[in-house]
């Protein structure tokens, strides 16, 4: 009933395609590879957002870095930065520094200040020993 409405068509694309044998199968065939160049579009793009999230967050890395060198006491120091979905779940501080608590507090401050997190998600550990 419905292949006779559209070889009947007034229109000569729909009596090609009411021509087509197979039409269901071609049409799955076409929706099936548009579905897959939507999905490897959408899984580019989120390849783009996580390589620009790490990049910030290597720039944060450094700047924290510079940042804790410049307080007194602190001879050298490496941070690193462990977040999620751009959540920071922890921030270890390795330094080379005075063993002086005014010095780790000074430190811990800055970087509490500096990414917006509780001290619970700090860690600095001084490497002189």
């Amino acid at each position: 009933m419905l292949e006779d409405k559209l070889k009947n068509s007034n229109t000569p694309l729909i009596r090609k395609l009411a021509n087509v044998k197979h039409l269901g199968l071609v049409v799955l065939v076409i929706v099936l590879i548009s579905l897959l160049l939507v999905s490897t579009r959408s899984h580019q793009n989120n390849n783009l957002t996580d390589t620009s999230t790490s990049i910030l967050f290597s720039e944060n890395e450094l700047r924290l870095e510079q940042m804790i060198e410049k307080i007194s006491g602190v001879k050298d120091a490496s941070v690193y930065i462990n977040e999620t979905n751009s959540l920071i779940n922890s921030v270890v501080v390795l330094m080379d520094a005075s063993d002086n608590l005014a010095t780790q507090i000074k430190v811990l401050t800055a970087i509490q200040s500096a990414l917006d997190v509780t001290s619970d998600k700090v860690k600095i550990i001084n490497t002189n020993n």
